[in-house]
């Protein structure tokens, strides 16, 4: 008679020989995918911390044109947080009348978009005294893109990408010169490639839930991101007055609360969200959808050949994981998937 295997070791066992398991959750895999590209996702993403409360996941979603200004500048300015709610406005951009070098988020020139969100701006209000919210919510991942669509003999300028470190909403009067001092601002010359700037954490209260989306402005307290201004920002310089850009923002969501229309299961996945937030810590954004990607998705395989070291003998095992989540993220992206066979240092 064979001898049983005790608990530990028969899943030791198991894990050791099942070369083709997935080392992230359902739930880690498509937070890693909304983290670099929330157009790239296909199942409704989740924070897979501790918290593994069912929640509505949903993702909200602004398009349109915006416009170089008289002066060659202009821009598009994004509010992941406010984008939550269809009430107020959460995206800002400049038309042809605009005649600033630097933001101005109201006044001649400027536009305004609201979410198409599900929800109003009501159903995140704080009562005085005693809290009548409907839902709390958090944001999973969020990105802006922008492409120019004018003429070729018009195609002129450089596009500064940048993400406010502390997503902070910005004020009046930022310049391209005070983007650019930001050590993850990037810039790149105009083209008609899709070129985006995306969300990440700035603090632990970014991944936690909260119950309003403004600052201290009529009866929304507690939060300090206002709808007043953007956090992301993709700014045009030395353009030809005139030109147009089309512009996608998108921020998928996490809600609990009575009044959402349905749940699904959440996961806890410690490993996986680790991996995840530590490729958001090193990859530095170069503005192009795809490279972002391949480099994020990259830095998430070196965190989990680290982290899970004990279970995995060797990263060839991940390598069909690997190519699997990057061409998950790519996928809308067309023929721009990944067939590589190795990995070094992050990059593909």
């Amino acid at each position: 008679m064979v001898p049983r295997k005790s608990g530990k070791e028969g899943l030791k066992r198991k894990v050791l020989t099942s070369g083709n398991a997935d080392p992230l959750s359902a739930c880690s895999r498509s937070y890693a995918i909304a983290a670099v590209n929330p157009w790239g996702v296909t199942d409704p993403p989740c924070v897979p911390d501790l918290l593994n409360v069912p929640s509505y996941k949903f993702a909200a979603q602004s398009k349109g044109i915006f416009t170089v200004g008289t002066s060659g500048f202009g821009y598009c300015g994004y509010n992941p947080y406010g984008q939550i709610q269809n009430t107020e406005v959460s995206l800002w951009n400049t038309t042809a009348t605009f005649s600033g070098v630097t933001t101005q988020w109201t006044g001649v020139g400027s536009a305004f978009t609201s979410s198409d969100s599900p929800y109003p701006s009501s159903a995140f209000l704080q009562g005085t005294g005693v809290q009548n919210q409907l839902s709390s919510y958090r944001v999973v991942g969020s990105a802006m893109r922008v492409r120019y669509v004018g003429s070729e003999v018009s195609r002129a300028g450089q596009l500064v990408i940048y993400r406010d470190p502390l997503n902070q909403p910005m004020g009046n009067g930022i310049s391209t010169a005070n983007m650019l001092a930001n050590r993850e601002t990037v810039s790149a010359v105009v083209d008609r490639e899709w070129r985006s700037v995306v969300w990440k954490p700035a603090d632990p209260t970014d991944v936690t839930y909260f119950d309003t989306f403004n600052v201290a402005v009529g009866n929304y307290v507690g939060r300090f991101h206002s709808v007043g201004s953007g956090s992301l920002l993709i700014a045009i310089t030395g353009g030809t007055p005139g030109t147009s850009f089309e512009y996608e923002a998108i921020t998928w969501y996490e809600l609990i609360g009575a009044a959402n229309p349905q749940t699904t299961p959440s996961h806890s996945d410690i490993v996986g969200m680790s991996a995840v937030n530590s490729a958001r810590g090193v990859s530095q954004m170069s503005g192009s959808l795809v490279q972002d990607t391949k480099t994020f998705i990259g830095n998430v395989y070196d965190a989990l050949t680290h982290a899970s070291g004990f279970i995995h003998p060797g990263a060839p095992k991940l390598l069909g994981f690997v190519k699997s989540l990057a061409n998950s993220a790519l996928g809308s992206s067309g023929s721009n998937s990944y067939t590589g066979s190795s990995i070094s240092g992050g990059y593909w």
